[in-house]
């Protein structure tokens, strides 16, 4: 799949696929969006890949920014882990990020949502989700 250099959309959503997710998609630099969404995957998150995949778990890769043309990154509805990533701020044409419904923290030394000052690279982010994460405080940037 990493030989498709020209791919921008792929969309396999509301499949039943069972197979393992190839690691080379987000080595595809010019992939802009990635619906996986309602599939059987199961497992670990793969090191490589990751955008809208259900019944996903473990920690979000710092590799996740190789797709640097992502627009649409849906993480939603999964059991992920761990830190907000900073590097989602690399991700510049980001316009969409969905969190919301897992158990993603952030920084508890820093307080509030210490990621949110690299999300502003990302000019064209129109939404945000973050909803049922067990993230705690107030952005010390919003007064």
């Amino acid at each position: 799949m990493g030989n498709l250099q020209n791919l921008d959309y792929l969309a396999l959503n509301s499949n039943n696929l069972t197979c393992s997710i190839p690691p080379t998609i987000f080595n595809i630099s010019t992939i802009k969006r990635i619906t996986l969404a309602e599939q059987q995957f199961s497992g670990h998150f793969p090191s490589t890949i990751g955008h809208s995949l259900p019944n996903m778990e473990g920690t979000t890769p710092n590799s996740i920014t190789n797709a640097s043309k992502l627009s649409v990154l849906d993480l939603s509805y999964n059991s992920f882990f761990g830190l907000i990533l900073n590097t989602f701020g690399s991700l510049k044409f980001l316009g969409l990020l969905n969190l919301a419904y897992n158990y993603l923290t952030t920084e508890s030394s820093t307080g509030g949502l210490s990621f949110l000052p690299s999300l502003n690279s990302c000019r064209m982010l129109a939404f945000l989700g973050l909803g049922f994460n067990p993230l705690r405080g107030i952005p010390s940037t919003i007064n």
